[in-house]
């Protein structure tokens, strides 16, 4: 059996999974509570939605693995940032209590949420003109890592963004630093984009549930 996962041009939650000749289309945002445990794209089987058209395939513009390097360099930008704007952090501290800070860091956290359900809502509506996936018979996906590099590798990335996501959101809770403020919400949103490297082009592969 050989397989082979690509992703999708400017639809990078969305990947492509060749088996012997057949294309599967998997879906890397949904459930949205894998995107929370990104671990269960390698534990549970994954839907899939079959088709052979390979007009389809060219129209959905395979696009180079770019994901994994695209966290990676969000990553160290943010840490960069971090240390870069420390000098500078007491004089944007806001003198408010931990609980109206815990209400402002809830408030930035839902509307990365919102972004980032309205980005995917235009993702599945740009889809739906290339192939229409209710259409399709749907298939159970098992997507395992090749080699245990790659799993390494992404827990050690996945340790640091959560690791710092915890350190940012402790900061701003006690301090109600703006720039703490921001770095929260960047690193939330690396966080629910993690999930999309669980399924990496050349790193993992993909096989039938059922066989």
């Amino acid at each position: 059996m050989t397989s082979e996962i690509k992703m999708v041009k400017k639809k990078l939650r969305y990947r492509v999974v060749t088996i012997n000749g057949d294309h599967y289309l998997i879906d890397t945002g949904y459930p949205f509570w894998k995107g929370l445990l990104p671990y269960s794209f390698w534990l549970f089987p994954q839907t899939s939605f079959r088709f052979k058209d390979e007009k389809v395939l060219s129209g959905l513009e395979i696009a180079k693995n770019e994901g994994r390097g695209k966290v990676t360099a969000l990553t160290g930008i943010g840490v960069g940032l971090s240390f870069f704007l420390s000098s500078i952090m007491d004089y944007l501290n806001i003198p408010t209590s931990r609980l109206l800070n815990g209400t402002i860091l809830l408030f930035g956290l839902t509307v990365i949420l919102f972004l980032h359900f309205y980005y995917n809502r235009l993702n599945k509506e740009n889809l739906a003109q290339i192939l229409d996936v209710k259409q399709l018979k749907t298939e159970k996906l098992l997507i395992r890592p090749k080699s245990i590099s790659h799993f390494v590798n992404y827990t050690v990335l996945y340790t640091v963004i959560v690791g710092l996501s915890i350190l940012f959101f402790t900061g701003f809770i006690e301090s109600g630093n703006i720039i703490l403020l921001l770095c929260c919400m960047s690193f939330f949103y690396l966080l629910i984009f993690c999930s999309a490297i669980m399924v990496a082009p050349h790193k993992t592969y993909g096989k039938l549930a059922n066989r």
